[in-house]
């Protein structure tokens, strides 16, 4: 959320200064016979030569590092191009930061591709260690990438982080570690900034859930079917984010308002034997067994509404293999049938879907009543009405000294009795 105009060292920088910006030249383009695949030659270990070298090689082409190289001003990319660090450093030791000057690397324009391991040290309290602009595209496999603010910037562009290791040295004054990975914000809002986490390693800064572009922490850089693990080192948190393998799915907590329980699942359903990966102890669970897939969302908190996010390719995947969908909360147990499920995940047309359970009981409701309000919604729209499949709900008794029940769909026809509700235990059943 952090706006590009600010001054790393504390004083601010106009903001037209930023959007008046004057776009870079694209590289002239090479002679179509030379070798893409061919390292630049020469000896890189200087500034001068990483230029020279960026700006000889071929589109598609591989600069590779042969030494610790200090900048004095950004390596701008321009241009289609892998830059193998192997294992070296790229740093300076006098500040950078200055007019459009952010980052020890400029991606502007390029499609730049970073790789082998190596290291890019910003000057504490100075810039950023990469900024993204003028359309272009970076992707990180590898490497560590030490900043301040933010690690990775981009003002506009494409950002895919594969693998490596993140963090910032100058923290936010108010945010802390909330902008290591940040968009312009009306960027990042109207689709011209984007940030795609598959795996990587981030200090104190969880890109699942962060506040880099929304003010709290909401906003997801995570790619569908990856998830993040947690790992305390002494006074610092690293959340590492990785992709499940194809078969293994995961019930992943979301922010939720007091009274409410809220997760994601995600992944991909193969067959009966599909597996979860745990989310940790406590957390919103799931499991396997006979071809239908539980969760759990039970906590030990009082709770009103429970509400599923599931991927896209989740649904259809359960959709397409014939598995059965049961949601367990304490508000009650949804459970979706394989029809219904295709339904659902038809007219989701490639949406996530969301299915909850609202006890929306009125506090001066007469005794033994009770009003619950069950959605399956994609953007917000109902993917379940027409289905011939069926959701099964039970729900705890009104009122556990009473024997017979009956129960209402209050639909736009007005109150439509339900012919099929059953009392079993402590709880009400019956199918929609």
């Amino acid at each position: 959320m952090k706006k590009t105009g600010r001054r790393i060292v504390g004083i601010l920088l106009s903001i037209c200064m930023v959007l008046t910006m004057t776009p870079m030249a694209f590289a002239a383009g090479e002679d179509e016979t030379s070798d893409s695949s061919a390292a630049a030659s020469g000896s890189i270990t200087t500034e001068t030569a990483l230029t020279e070298a960026i700006e000889s090689a071929p589109e598609g082409g591989t600069v590779t590092l042969e030494g610790d190289i200090t900048v004095t001003k950004p390596i701008v990319i321009e241009k289609e191009i892998t830059l193998n660090l192997n294992g070296k450093t790229i740093s300076n030791e006098t500040a950078i930061w200055e007019g459009d000057n952010w980052s020890l690397l400029e991606v502007a324009g390029g499609n730049l591709t970073i790789t082998g391991e190596g290291t890019f040290q910003a000057l504490k309290d100075d810039c950023y260690a990469i900024d993204i602009v003028n359309g272009g595209s970076c992707t990180i496999e590898s490497g560590t990438f030490v900043g301040n603010i933010s690690a990775v910037y981009v003002l506009e562009g494409d950002l895919v982080i594969n693998g490596g290791t993140f963090s910032i040295q100058q923290l936010d004054p108010g945010k802390e570690y909330a902008f290591l990975l940040n968009c312009l914000d009306g960027n990042y809002q109207n689709g011209t900034a984007t940030i795609t986490v598959n795996g990587g390693s981030f200090k104190n800064f969880n890109p699942r859930a962060c506040a880099a572009e929304t003010g709290d922490d909401t906003t997801n850089f995570c790619a569908p079917g990856c998830i993040v693990t947690e790992e305390v080192d002494g006074n610092d948190t690293i959340y590492t984010v990785k992709k499940l393998d194809d078969g293994q799915m995961a019930v992943i907590p979301e922010l939720s308002e007091e009274g409410s329980v809220s997760a994601s699942l995600e992944g991909t359903y193969t067959t009966e034997n599909s597996g979860f990966e745990s989310s940790g102890e406590g957390k919103p669970s799931g499991t396997v067994e006979s071809g239908n897939v539980s969760v759990d969302l039970s906590t030990e908190a009082e709770t009103t509404t429970a509400s599923l996010n599931v991927a896209a390719d989740t649904a259809k995947s359960m959709a397409d293999k014939g598995a059965t969908l049961e949601i367990k909360s304490d508000v009650g147990t949804l459970t979706v049938s394989n029809e219904a499920l295709r339904t659902i995940s038809t007219n989701a047309d490639g949406a996530a879907v969301t299915l909850s359970i609202q006890n929306t009981t009125d506090k001066n409701a007469a005794e033994g009543t009770a009003t619950y309000e069950l959605t399956a919604k994609a953007g917000g729209t109902d993917v379940f009405t027409g289905s011939t499949g069926t959701i099964t709900v039970s729900v705890p008794k009104p009122n556990n000294e009473a024997e017979n029940f009956f129960v209402y769909y209050l639909g736009t026809n007005g109150a439509e009795k339900i012919t099929d509700a059953k009392v079993e235990g402590d709880n009400v059943i019956w199918t929609v």
